[in-house]
């Protein structure tokens, strides 16, 4: 059996960590076991399911380092200690390029990089400059082994010296998504009670400044005052939910909004939806949005957001930032009257795509095979 460390920071419930687990779930576990290493002493989401699943957590607690050079060396000392360690898979974004550096000069001898995101704007510390940022390129680009990305514009921003990279699709288990799309419709009106003619329209994603809750929070006073008819659901936790939380409560929509916190019924929760919202400032390629594609809900999406989001099943509108709230609230209301592509051929595409996760675990397995 093969070990593989995937150097990841923490492994809360997000886009690129529940990609992993996908991954993890369904690679063949007697040939290949993940591992992982954290910067944070925190208990994560996902700890006990990795630990159930036989894989081991490190932890380096990132407080302990003042900057990326002793971070770097502190890995670099774990992967001596840890000698049989013979892969790493890093999913830092620019981090990579240092703990590449800290497994080569440790004799690590398979250096996998993968990129999730279109830009490192989410991180807002001076050290995301232009010199940092290049020479990261450049430690990838020269340590690496195997380059992966969600996207190929993910694959683009970390990647910019090389033309030829390997693109994995954040994939999910379809059929079972579609399964529960078409079984748990009413799922979310159940549980909290909305009216079958409210319009349910749900927010997946930590509530930080990338995901832009402050603009949701806009689009619903806009709303309220047209009085339209509407929920927003909103899951996952993060810095700014009390501070959103208060301000909902002061702009006088408590009865419009719920809260749900972190979840492990996301396909129930979106089957229960009638449309998803994502106006994030920029992101990689989000799971969450071929988890809508897949239960069968449509999705009004930020244009900052890469296009290969996409799967050409006709759920997916793309609309400016800069548009106006009436624009966004359009959108929403017009997937009430639209009529959608029958499921069987609405799966098919998505497999077809790359999103399945059976045949995602097949080109894992073969890259970590590779010599």
């Amino acid at each position: 059996m093969e070990r593989i460390l995937h150097i990841v920071g923490r492994m809360d419930r997000a886009g690129a960590e529940t990609m992993i687990m996908n991954l993890y779930r369904a690679i063949d576990r007697k040939n290949f076991q993940f591992d992982f290493l954290y910067f944070t002493g925190e208990v994560c989401d996902y700890d006990h399911e990795i630990e159930l699943l036989g894989g081991k957590i490190y932890r380096l607690p990132s407080e302990e380092f003042s900057n990326p050079l002793k971070k770097m060396l502190a890995v670099n000392q774990f992967l001596k200690k840890e000698n049989h360690i013979k892969t790493i898979h890093c999913h830092m974004l620019l981090s990579s390029g240092f703990h590449l550096l800290a497994a080569y000069l440790a004799g690590v001898k398979k250096r996998i990089v993968h990129s999730h995101s279109t830009s490192n704007k989410n991180n807002r510390k001076a050290i995301y400059n232009l010199p940092y940022k290049k020479l990261s390129q450049v430690l990838i680009n020269n340590l690496a082994t195997q380059f992966i990305a969600c996207g190929k514009e993910a694959g683009s921003f970390l990647f910019p010296y090389r033309k030829k990279f390997i693109v994995l699709p954040n994939a999910i288990d379809t059929a079972l998504f579609n399964e529960i799309g078409k079984k748990k419709s009413s799922f979310l009106r159940d549980l909290l009670k909305i009216p079958r003619e409210t319009l349910i329209i749900v927010q997946v994603g930590r509530f930080n400044h990338i995901k832009n809750h402050s603009f949701t929070l806009k689009l619903a006073r806009f709303m309220k005052e047209q009085n339209k008819d509407f929920h927003f659901v909103f899951v996952g936790n993060g810095s700014l939910l009390k501070e959103f939380q208060d301000k909902s409560r002061k702009d006088g929509l408590k009865n419009n909004l719920s809260f749900l916190g972190l979840r492990e019924d996301i396909p129930e929760i979106l089957a229960g939806s009638d449309v998803m919202i994502l106006p994030s400032l920029h992101e990689g390629f989000p799971v969450v949005l071929v988890e809508s594609q897949s239960v069968g809900i449509p999705a009004i999406v930020s244009n900052t957001v890469s296009n290969e989001v996409d799967l050409g099943v006709g759920l997916i509108t793309f609309r400016s930032l800069n548009s106006s709230l009436q624009q966004w609230c359009d959108d929403l209301f017009a997937v009430q009257k639209k009529s959608w592509m029958n499921e069987q051929k609405r799966l098919e595409i998505i497999k077809k795509s790359g999103f399945d996760i059976q045949s995602s675990s097949k080109k894992i397995e073969a890259i970590y095979s590779a010599e």
